[in-house]
């Protein structure tokens, strides 16, 4: 499938996301950045909950550099490989948080792999919000890149199938560049999967 994601209106900044739809697909993030130019780029996608606002208290989770270690490290990089034949997933749990890796072939047509986790999110007196907050996590930009400044994510139905107010953290060696927040439409109820 050939990509192509619509220019950029007059004006806007060469950093930012949207939410695209193909003719006849899913919505997709579109992000427009220099991605390549960075150390271990990676970006992370938020779901916030309902009821929550927007605050600066919401950071990414910096997966790539604080939870993606040792073993992890291995699954996720295999995770991938497998996509190359056919869709797969795992889990594991680090840090009390329990992440699952999806590996499958993009709209690009290349083997690439997507974490997900749901955490908990309080309130400012400290209780729990009723829901969690959704995660889908890109450790590795390349095989989503239509070039060298633009990029195609494809949340996973299985966080990302409700529509949602999202923020979208890019990360270049562990450290924030910068983030957006913006609304996603969803993608329908998710499907069922076979192991």
């Amino acid at each position: 499938m050939q990509l192509h994601a619509a220019p950029l209106e007059e004006g806007r900044r060469a950093r930012c996301v949207t939410v695209e739809t193909p003719a006849g697909g899913e919505p997709m993030l579109v992000v427009r950045y220099p991605w390549k130019v960075h150390k271990s780029p990676s970006i992370e996608v938020r779901a916030y909950v309902p009821g929550e606002e927007e605050s600066v208290r919401i950071r990414p989770l910096q997966f790539r550099s604080f939870f993606m270690k040792d073993e992890i490290t291995i699954k996720v990089y295999e995770t991938q490989a497998a996509a190359a034949a056919t869709r797969t997933t795992i889990e594991f749990l680090r840090h009390d948080i329990p992440f699952g890796a999806i590996g499958q072939r993009n709209l690009l047509g290349r083997p690439a792999v997507c974490v997900t986790c749901l955490t908990e999110v309080l309130k400012p007196n400290k209780e729990p919000f009723p829901d969690k907050a959704r995660w889908a996590i890109y450790p590795f930009l390349a095989p989503w890149a239509a070039d060298d400044e633009t990029l195609f994510l494809s949340p996973p139905k299985e966080t990302f199938a409700d529509a949602a107010k999202i923020r979208v953290f890019f990360l270049r060696d562990g450290d924030l560049a910068w983030s957006q927040a913006l609304q996603w439409p969803g993608l329908g109820e998710p499907e069922e999967t076979t192991e």
